[in-house]
């Protein structure tokens, strides 16, 4: 499920995180992965693993689990990670 693991010692290798989530708890943090990581870079920056990969899950159809009561409280045929992309665009104007 795309989890991170970070060993002890991590920041001394040099990997930075690159983006993270907005919390620790589902549906914001699918994986619980730690530090809400969701890019991580190595110290150069031209290496950069993301993970889940956001385009995957912008449907309700694409989600292979929603617990019920969170899917009725999404509008229309999207999840919260339409909002991902969205903001990429305001980003750039």
């Amino acid at each position: 499920e795309g989890r991170l693991v970070f060993k002890p010692g991590w920041e001394a290798d040099g990997i930075k995180i690159l983006a993270t989530y907005t919390s620790g708890k589902y549906p914001t943090n699918p994986s619980g992965t730690m530090y809400n990581a969701v890019g991580i870079t190595n110290h150069r920056g031209n290496h950069v693993a993301i993970m889940p990969h956001p385009e995957r899950s912008i449907f309700k159809w694409q989600c292979e689990y929603i617990p019920e009561d969170l899917a009725a409280s999404y509008d229309g045929a999207y999840t919260p990670w339409i909002e991902f992309f969205q903001n990429l665009i305001n980003m750039a104007a």
